[in-house]
């Protein structure tokens, strides 16, 4: 019965924070007063997110980070009832709430979507989105690069990577694949025998054929993006796992979109 009053708190607090910067920036910012003491609706979910065992809480509760990411980081229209006052107020709140959410525990935590989802791109997708939206933030490339690198949490261990979220989450995402073995262009299959970084499945999904082209165009946008900001051991060893996936992409797909975004990637690291 508690799991599902929490999985039922996840997706209304989910909906609220959909293309809402108001809400987006009570949940991070406001405290809750009934707590003892006071904290946010974000430190809450953190907290939930961290000591949860089930794998559709610790899902759906990142898809809020998700959502208060795009919330924040997409512009939206300017509301002509407002005051310059009033719209300067309310965008010092949206920075101040920008600042909050860029931490390691936000960007870990979407490391942590895109590692434990083989089996659903749609999460693995909207992880990639989030992460390249985050890591536009001063602070946040550094961050999103480091948690892409670092082991990932016991619970996304091999073991775990197969494992479904809930049903509410199965039925949104039916391209998925099934095990972390992929096939080239040429028809051989490369094993990846665990997952243990979000990298790794950042690189599985980005080779495999039954990725839509969409979320392939999607992490190489995202890898493009995230190299603006990052530096150091943790970069190169980005550009050493995919670059000779992004060469094959251009290889196999030219002009099209994939190829074109594989190849934007390539044009920016050899202009370095």
């Amino acid at each position: 019965m508690l799991e599902i009053v929490k999985v039922n708190a996840i997706g209304a607090t989910k909906h609220l924070c959909s293309n809402s910067v108001d809400n987006a920036c009570n949940f991070i910012l406001e405290p809750v007063d009934s707590q003892d003491p006071p904290s946010a609706g974000l430190s809450q979910l953190l907290a939930l997110v961290k000591r949860s065992d089930t794998v559709a809480i610790k899902s759906e509760g990142t898809r809020i980070i998700v959502n208060l990411v795009r919330s924040l980081w997409t512009n939206e229209r300017r509301n002509e009832l407002l005051s310059e006052e009033e719209l300067q107020a309310r965008q010092q709140k949206r920075v101040k709430a920008m600042d909050v959410l860029v931490t390691p525990a936000c960007a870990e935590a979407l490391a942590a979507l895109i590692g434990r989802s083989a089996k659903h791109l749609i999460l693995i997708n909207e992880g990639v989105v989030a992460s390249s939206l985050l890591s536009m933030h001063r602070d946040g490339g550094a961050l999103i690069l480091n948690a892409l690198t670092v082991p990932l949490p016991v619970e996304v261990g091999p073991s775990s990577t197969a494992s479904a979220p809930a049903s509410t989450i199965a039925s949104t995402s039916s391209e998925a694949t099934d095990s972390p073995i992929v096939l080239s262009s040429t028809g051989a299959s490369n094993k990846i025998t665990s997952i243990r970084h979000a990298l790794d499945q950042l690189v599985v999904s980005l080779k495999s054929e039954s990725t839509p082209a969409e979320v392939r165009t999607n992490i190489c946008a995202f890898l493009g993006q995230v190299s603006k900001r990052g530096t150091g051991d943790g970069l190169q060893r980005l550009k050493d796992a995919t670059r000779p996936i992004l060469e094959e992409l251009v290889s196999v797909h030219g002009q099209s979109m994939l190829g074109s975004a594989a190849k934007k990637v390539l044009d920016m690291w050899i202009s370095e």
